[in-house]
């Protein structure tokens, strides 16, 4: 499925883009190398402090990049920086295979939708009570989340439309592992699809609302006894790990890997199915954790699992479909997060600070 191309001895080869990796030399010089012939086609003329952690992105032919001065905007054709905002931030929130652009003022607590082609604000909206943690939107809402509470507001205007909190939900109250009573945060908002919200709870619940009202429409905290899986010794009937789950729109599906438990969620009608593969992990000795994310690629989960392993699992054939190991040394192992596809190209770092880029076959 993919073929090792470059094993380099840096960890700064962070952002991927199509056919470009982007990183930044020991001087903070930001650098373009071309994959198809590993040169390097620009470096930039200013310095430009990248933070480790970072909310980067390229929209069209652009990389934004964002530090505490504000956000720089460059030609990832020609390297040159094109804009530079000072005042604000941008965003560019990715939800479902769509994209939308915000400005943030955290100054000002300001926030709202933006438009970068004409450099226009279309609203504002104040959030200096909440908190600015947008999990989803479509064409008519936008969702943000503080612990149990979410807001929903207009897409066109910014308006608030109704606000929710799960605290108040007494079946989504549960005893964690210091016997301590907690109530159900909200991870992630995983789909909006149709007129149904669909939310993971930090105890392994799903919580789906009406787009409309915010009501509830369904809470599924335990699977049938027929869909109850095992981990270890002990009889699970929970979703395994919804927050690391996926939306596969093309299909309709949530999708979820955790263990060796291979699940999905058929929106249209709500019903789940789980599907034990410990078979095909433990051919190769194969763990995933709950906090592990995973990369949908066609029909494959792209994963990194244990220390030494890169693999794809089949979600048709429910196994593994491809793996690669690595020859790492003691103690060695994958930085999982650093894991990142773009088109026919992928990278992952060690933690050793080498980075190794595959190309799909």
């Amino acid at each position: 499925m993919y073929k090792l191309q470059f094993n380099v001895k840096d960890y700064n080869y962070r952002k991927l883009h199509k056919n470009r990796v982007f990183y930044r030399d020991k001087d903070d010089i930001l650098i373009c190398r071309n994959l198809e012939s590993f040169e390097v086609e620009w470096k930039s003329s200013q310095e430009v402090i990248i933070p480790l952690s970072t909310n980067n992105f390229f929209f069209k032919d652009f990389y934004f990049i964002t530090n505490r001065k504000g956000t720089y905007v460059y030609d990832i054709k020609t390297g040159k920086r094109v804009s530079f905002f000072n005042d604000t931030s941008l965003l560019l929130s990715t939800f479902n295979n769509h994209s939308l652009f915000f400005f943030v003022n955290s100054r000002e607590k300001l926030f709202g939708r933006y438009d970068f082609m004409n450099k226009k604000r279309l609203w504002k909206f104040n959030y200096k009570n909440f908190s600015l943690n947008i999990v989803g939107f479509n064409k008519t809402i936008i969702l943000l989340v503080r612990k149990t509470k979410i807001l929903c507001l207009s897409f066109e205007i910014g308006s608030l439309l109704w606000q929710k909190d799960l605290s108040e939900e007494k079946d989504l109250s549960y005893i964690d592992f210091t016997y301590s009573q907690q109530i159900g945060k909200i991870k992630k908002c995983i789909a909006i699809y149709e007129n149904k919200i669909y939310l993971a709870v930090n105890n392994d619940a799903m919580v789906i609302l009406d787009v409309e009202s915010g009501s509830i429409l369904n809470t599924i905290i335990e699977l049938p006894e027929q869909q109850s899986w095992r981990s270890g010794k002990t009889i699970v009937q929970t979703f395994p790990a919804p927050h690391i789950a996926v939306f596969i729109p093309e299909q309709a599906k949530i999708v979820g890997l955790c263990v060796h438990v291979y699940w999905e969620l058929d929106l249209t009608t709500d019903t789940v199915n789980l599907y034990d593969c410990q078979a095909s992990f433990e051919a190769l000795n194969i763990v995933t954790e709950g906090n592990i994310p995973y990369i949908p690629v066609d029909e494959y989960l792209v994963f990194c699992a244990n220390n030494q392993l890169l693999v794809a699992f089949d979600r048709q054939g429910k196994n593994i479909a491809w793996h690669h190991q690595f020859e790492l040394g003691e103690g060695n192992g994958l930085f999982k997060p650093s894991l990142s596809i773009s088109g026919n190209w992928m990278i992952v770092n060690d933690n050793e600070k080498n980075t190794y880029i595959f190309r799909k076959k």
